[in-house]
């Protein structure tokens, strides 16, 4: 009788059920994996699909003039989520105003970031960006010249903000949406068509914010 009731506790104690027919849950994972896990913050595990970007220009270095301060950027591209594990492949549409000639480009961009791993501090890129320039011309009363063609390639490299402080990123992402918050330095060199507005081009420096959402 003794082995009897030794054997059926034994076995209710290994198929997780009791005396009264209850069944014990079973931990879908180890829990080593559900730490891991539980320490991984959401918005690391969540890939952004979009992108704003606010840059300043410090140096604008052509064959005609140099300014110390060139103008501002603005930047925004849609990221497709599902190849980012190969990178961060990015479209879109930049705009950026020349005070030093006051003019001005918009135009479309393509980029790629070598970002490879979640939470990666560094992340190198380059773009290229084909847009439609004009300059402000006081012979018509400060209104737009004759437009131009201004293209060329943008490099340049992304500190993560987000590792430096993972509560106020995790805080972010909850009251604002925002997955990402970068400080971005970018090289552009820019050739304006035709000759005339080469003062459009240059070999430009830009610092500035990304907000990836």
């Amino acid at each position: 009788i003794i082995i009897s009731l030794w054997s059926a506790s034994a076995s209710a104690q290994f198929t997780g059920t009791s005396d009264a027919g209850a069944t014990t849950p079973t931990p879908m994972t180890s829990p080593s994996e559900e730490k891991r896990h539980s320490s991984i913050p959401l918005y690391q595990t969540v890939r952004p699909m979009w992108a704003a970007e606010l840059s300043g220009g410090a140096w604008l270095f052509n064959s005609t003039t140099t300014f110390s301060l060139s103008g501002f950027s603005g930047r925004f591209q849609w990221q497709p989520p599902w190849i980012q594990a190969a990178g961060v492949f990015g479209i879109g549409a930049m705009l950026d105003y020349r005070l030093g000639v006051l003019g001005g480009l918009l135009g479309g961009t393509v980029s790629y970031q070598a970002r490879y791993f979640r939470n990666q501090p560094v992340v190198p890129y380059a773009g290229y960006a084909l847009m439609y320039g004009a300059l402000l011309s006081s012979a018509s009363g400060f209104g737009l010249s004759d437009g131009a063609l201004v293209q060329g390639p943008y490099f340049g490299g992304m500190i993560l903000l987000n590792f430096f402080d993972s509560d106020a990123a995790a805080d972010f992402y909850v009251n604002i949406g925002v997955l990402r918050s970068y400080l971005i330095a970018e090289a552009r060199l820019f050739q304006g068509y035709p000759a005339s507005f080469a003062s459009l081009g240059g070999f430009t420096y830009y610092a500035g914010l990304r907000f990836e959402f």
